[in-house]
């Protein structure tokens, strides 16, 4: 998750991006290694509908607004575009191509996904579902990537959290850009 250095994911207005460092070294990064050891991808409803028609297009050469694709830019859309997907949303009738829908029992039918045979599963949502993964215990690691950048207001990832998470510092890589990518893990306590 992309956040700042006060710990946002969206400005105040809500809105994902702008502020975000998303380069070519970071986009290598995350094709060669985060994505490498992954096979499958979990959304919230929200960031699905926005996140993966977005980069099918860009997997096709078809950026929206115009944008100039890099290669990165390519190999990053082709990844989201074919990977398995899990969507996980209470309002949501259908999911689309190569996606899972899970609307209810998120706990039972999450733990039975991660028992099947694959590699990792990469989380993208906002708030309300990285609070109630957390408070299940269904979260292994965070990767934050802290953006030098503070807005003062804004989503905070963990804001509907109902208690305090205790994390370990795994590793960190830093970026040129000055984005430092910090690995979690949670310890939880039941």
């Amino acid at each position: 998750m992309m956040t700042t250095m006060d710990g946002f994911i969206t400005d105040s207005e809500g809105k994902l991006g702008g502020w975000t460092n998303w380069d070519e070294e970071m986009k290598e990064f995350y094709n060669d290694e985060v994505f490498a050891a992954s096979d499958t991808i979990m959304y919230g409803r929200r960031i699905y509908e926005e996140m993966v028609p977005a980069w099918t297009a860009i997997a096709d050469r078809h950026p929206h607004h115009g944008e100039t694709l890099t290669e990165g830019d390519v190999a990053f859309g082709k990844r989201v575009r074919d990977m398995k997907k899990i969507v996980v949303s209470t309002t949501q009738e259908h999911a689309g191509r190569n996606a899972i829908l899970i609307r209810d029992n998120i706990a039972e039918r999450i733990i039975e996904l991660k028992r099947q045979p694959g590699s990792d599963i990469l989380l993208y949502c906002g708030p309300r579902l990285v609070s109630t993964l957390t408070e299940l215990g269904l979260i292994d690691e965070y990767m934050l990537y802290v953006n030098p950048i503070v807005l003062g207001r804004g989503t905070s990832l963990f804001e509907n959290l109902k208690g305090a998470l205790q994390l370990k510092l795994l590793r960190t890589k830093i970026f040129g850009s000055g984005v430092v990518l910090k690995f979690y893990q949670p310890i939880y306590t039941k």
